[in-house]
């Protein structure tokens, strides 16, 4: 049975959590989603995700940088790559160096599915220095 890199989404959005998440079920991840919220660090470092996509704009930038700086603050957490995806282009001018040094990709939208699923490939297949569960058909965690 093949193996599945554990990706989380967290934002507040019924509808784009669920897009999102079929879009990468049917790319190969498992999937587990949150909302955007101060309980979704602590559920971040349950799963152990290979990678972390956090949807933010202006109106949430603040939940948004203190969940990444939560992450990257937390030894368990600190090296897990994060997608940060953003409609808001004011949003992005005013925190995307700010989250770019904070480790984080940033991808503004409009983009397309091949150009969302091209980045999470490519930040999953990074090298990680702690080993990162996946999960197989079943949903029982290996590695």
């Amino acid at each position: 049975m093949p193996f599945k890199p554990i990706v989380t989404i967290i934002n507040n959005e019924p509808t784009f959590r669920w897009t999102v998440a079929k879009l990468l079920e049917r790319s190969g991840y498992a999937v587990v989603t949150h909302e955007r919220n101060t309980a979704a660090v602590d559920k971040v470092r349950e799963s152990r995700a290979a990678a972390i996509i956090l949807e933010a704009s202006n109106g949430s930038a603040v939940t948004a940088t203190w969940i990444v700086e939560r992450l990257r603050g937390n030894p368990d957490t600190r090296y897990y790559p994060i997608i940060v995806c953003s409609p808001d282009g004011r949003f992005l001018h005013s925190y995307g160096e700010y989250l770019r040094g904070q480790g984080c990709v940033v991808l503004g939208r409009p983009y397309n599915d091949e150009q969302l699923i091209e980045l999470l490939d490519s930040v999953v297949a990074v090298q990680n220095p702690y080993p990162l569960p996946v999960l197989d058909e079943l949903g029982v965690s290996a590695r």
